[in-house]
């Protein structure tokens, strides 16, 4: 009696693990043209040619999620995998959720950057042209500077500090330099020789940006001129420029 009970109980709890809820038709695909990310296997083999495939944020099967409701979700697209990780819903519970399992950055056929593949994938069924759009290569796309901030045109007293900064991005990593043009006419690179005159570059704040600054230790008449901030990569070069003025000279 006691191993009929167990086997009773065994047979229960399997039947909970594998059991499907009912067939919602409402989640087949008619075609697989319907399924910009692809079509996956059905986890209840409800529907004849599977389900279309989940992309990323889209709530999923993970067979390590033993509740049969989970199966409902169905599975992830290509390129991704359902993650367990804790309900946002249901403090205390686990939901599987989709996330991408590619994290390098990659160039399209549209020679856009995206932060992976599954970014790339959802792009192209947003704009309808997921057959067009592919990935042309890994990394990012090469692409000419550009002053995503410019320095800004100041006019200041004599002695004070000064600071103009900018903010260039491209791939390959622009080069970036200052050029001075003084009231007089003259060129010159920065920092020069001058102790009272810094230039400072370093990269971000995001990928493939440079942030460079020049400053100006103590405002005199010699500094007042026109700022150039320089970047240039194999694809090509851009500039913006500020002028520096002494305050209350007309």
């Amino acid at each position: 009696m006691e191993r009929l009970l167990l086997l009773t109980i065994f047979a229960i709890s399997l039947v909970y693990v594998t059991a499907c809820p009912p067939c919602e038709k409402l989640h087949c695909p008619k075609s697989a043209a319907e399924c910009l990310l692809g079509v996956v296997p059905d986890p209840c083999e409800c529907c004849p040619i599977g389900r279309c495939g989940l992309a990323r944020g889209e709530l999923c099967y993970n067979q390590s999620l033993s509740d049969p409701a989970y199966k409902k979700f169905g599975y992830c697209a290509e390129a991704h995998y359902c993650s367990v990780e804790p309900s946002e819903d249901s403090p205390g519970y686990l939901d599987g959720i989709c996330v991408c399992a590619e994290n390098q950055v990659a160039c399209g056929s549209d020679n856009r950057t995206y932060e992976n593949i599954c970014a790339l994938s959802e792009a192209a069924t947003e704009t309808g042209v997921s057959r067009s759009l592919v990935i042309q290569h890994w990394g990012p796309c090469e692409m000419a500077p550009e002053i995503v901030s410019k320095p800004e045109n100041v006019a200041a007293v004599l002695g004070q500090p000064v600071t103009l900064d900018c903010e260039v991005k491209g791939y390959p990593t622009p080069v970036v330099i200052w050029e001075f043009t003084g009231n007089d006419g003259l060129v010159k690179i920065l920092p020069s020789d001058d102790p009272l005159v810094s230039v400072q570059v370093r990269g971000g704040p995001e990928s493939q940006m440079s942030t460079t600054w020049v400053q100006l230790v103590e405002l005199r008449p010699i500094d007042a001129g026109i700022y150039s901030c320089v970047a240039t990569n194999e694809k090509g070069t851009s500039r913006a420029m500020a002028h520096v003025e002494i305050a209350g000279i007309s």
